[in-house]
């Protein structure tokens, strides 16, 4: 038996990802250059709204098994990218659903 990670401040549910925003500002945008063109923090509901439930579960399973190979056993998932009723159960019903495939007790 090897022991694992438990990381109990995890916010692996969402849609997309905003690698390229990290490679901008290593080549000198500022984040008000990288907003004025429509990506940033406020981008990251908007995509998430639009993504279906289907493909944020897909996205997100990726992951889990991600941070899994590294050596995480146990998550805390949180939820708040949402900003509306609609799709912050959206994740949620991710959220139970990874919850369902991979808790074994």
């Amino acid at each position: 038996m090897l022991p694992t990670w438990c990381d109990s401040h995890t916010h692996i549910v969402y849609a997309g990802n905003r690698e390229q925003e990290f490679v901008d500002r290593i080549n000198g945008l500022s984040y008000q250059d990288i907003a004025s063109r429509g990506d940033g923090i406020l981008n990251s509901p908007k995509t998430l709204e639009s993504a279906s439930e289907k493909d944020i579960y897909q996205q997100s399973i990726a992951r889990v098994k991600n941070v899994m190979q590294l050596g995480s056993g146990a998550l805390e998932i949180k939820s708040g990218y949402g900003l509306s009723t609609d799709t912050e159960l959206k994740m949620l019903r991710v959220i139970k659903r990874i919850k369902k495939k991979f808790n074994k007790s």
